[in-house]
């Protein structure tokens, strides 16, 4: 029962399926939320499929894919996407890391924020057409489940490598960003493993491995710039990683 409680913190604060509301005041059970950060790709990847599929049956695939990219925006409430527009933002226009932090904490979007959503978009649409343009819908539908799988886990590298740099009260991911355990890490990894091998079978799998140095990646240049993460930095790893997964399914 109490891992079923787990489940479902991390279902409301991943995404903006209701489920009953005092669950987000468990610090505790957000805290471990972030092991079920793949299982809830499953969801957003699955309802995005849904929309795919049905869409093709009565509309161009351009259109579709529009549709199907929306319903998963919408699913998380533009949760990473946000926070991939601010830390482009925050690295873009500050000079050191008091400042950079500073903009990232901002609500506003600015310039770099805005290029870099609107890129991120663009370059997702035409990947996703790019799929499903082949002609082949149940392969392509698997990808789509199977990349925002992978792409949720690139997070969890991410809370491994490095350390949470911002400890104010006002940080939106503090409940959740402090500790991830090693049981809760491998947890994330075996979960999106099997999940990604039950949907898309092993050529799923070797585009889940490169969730890994993409992550590295992420988390180097996030050190560079402001020594660790902030809950925006792992909105940005999971949306270039699930850039990554999608380009490599095409060149798989």
């Amino acid at each position: 029962m109490r891992e079923l409680r787990v489940l479902l913190t991390a279902v409301v604060f991943f995404t903006r399926v209701p489920v009953p509301g005092k669950l987000l005041h468990d610090g505790v059970l957000l805290e471990e939320a972030t092991r079920y950060l793949p299982f809830v790709g499953v969801l957003v990847g699955g309802v995005s499929a849904a929309v795919m599929w049905s869409a093709a049956l009565v509309l161009p695939t351009p259109a579709a894919v529009v549709l199907s990219m929306l319903a998963a925006v919408l699913m998380t409430g533009a949760f990473h996407e946000d926070g991939l527009a601010d830390t482009v933002d925050g690295f873009g226009g500050g000079w050191n890391t008091e400042r950079k932090l500073e903009i990232m904490k901002d609500s506003r979007l600015g310039t770099y924020g805005a290029i870099a959503l609107v890129m991120s978009m663009l370059l997702r649409y035409v990947l996703i057409l790019a799929l499903f343009e082949s002609g082949d819908m149940p392969k392509g539908l698997a990808v789509l489940v199977t990349s925002h799988i992978g792409a949720r886990l690139a997070p969890v590298f991410v809370m491994r490598l490095l350390s949470y740099v911002r400890l104010d009260e006002t940080s939106k991911v503090k409940p959740i960003a402090k500790n991830l355990s090693l049981a809760s890490f491998i947890f994330a990894v075996l979960g999106a493993t099997l999940l990604c091998f039950g949907i898309g079978g092993f050529e799923a799998l070797l585009r889940l491995a490169l969730v890994l140095p993409t992550a590295a990646l992420c988390a180097w240049v996030f050190r560079t710039h402001i020594g660790g993460y902030t809950g925006d930095t792992l909105g940005a790893s999971e949306q270039i990683s699930e850039l990554v997964l999608l380009g490599a399914a095409l060149i798989l």
